[in-house]
């Protein structure tokens, strides 16, 4: 059984991107789905992520008077797209929600009322005053290099402890031959503890080639 770990950015589109189009590879090399795709966020917290994505177009609207639709999708898109990019190449497959069994804090619950707020802030700040309307192909591609350039490092998370249980079940079941698991970089990374570490022990974990900043690996059980 092959497990595909993508590892993104919560708020670049370009990851976006470059993740349908590696999943898209995949089910072509497979020719088959996966089974099972689990994604980095509960289903609460996802669909009030997605949720925010109308109401944060208004704020851009208000803030950046002329915004192309095609830029506004593009940003838009990005909010929680960890829980849906997988369905622009299949449909109907459900997500495992590794944040399922995440209890949400008060400070948790506050954040996700004002999350279309809060993301604005974010591309605002990582567009370092570049214009996302005379000039959104400069303006993206700067929000997407700042955001790596100053992307945190893992500290140790009680969640990559549980998500690895959970998909621990799932793996190597009678018919699986390969699964796909789409989760914030840090927790893919070579750290000790993290989510890759805890599924790769004893296994064959292999870096492949970067899709720009898609990072892109494989474990081999």
């Amino acid at each position: 059984m092959d497990i595909y770990l993508a590892g993104t950015n919560h708020f670049d589109p370009s990851v976006r991107k470059e993740l349908i189009g590696w999943l898209k590879q995949l089910a072509k090399e497979h020719g088959s789905e996966p089974c099972f795709v689990a994604v980095e966020l509960g289903k609460q917290i996802y669909t009030e992520i997605a949720a925010a994505r109308e109401p944060w177009k208004e704020l851009a609207r208000k803030e950046w008077p002329g915004i192309s639709d095609d830029t506004l999708i593009t940003l838009a898109d990005t909010m929680g797209y960890e829980g849906d990019a997988h369905r622009a190449i299949w449909r109907d497959i459900d997500p495992v929600w590794l944040d399922d069994s995440r209890k949400l804090t008060p400070e948790d619950h506050e954040k996700l009322k004002k999350y279309a707020d809060g993301r604005q802030g974010v591309y605002r700040a990582h567009m370092r005053g570049a214009d996302p309307v005379g000039d959104p192909h400069t303006a993206l591609n700067g929000l997407s290099e700042s955001l790596h350039r100053n992307a945190g490092n893992w500290d140790d998370d009680p969640r990559d402890e549980a998500w690895a249980r959970e998909l621990s079940g799932r793996i190597g079941k009678e018919g699986c031959d390969w699964a796909v698991v789409i989760a914030g970089d840090e927790h893919l990374a070579e750290h000790g503890g993290n989510l890759r570490d805890r599924l790769g022990k004893g296994k064959s974990c292999k870096d492949l080639p970067p899709a720009g900043y898609l990072t892109r690996r494989i474990i081999h059980l």
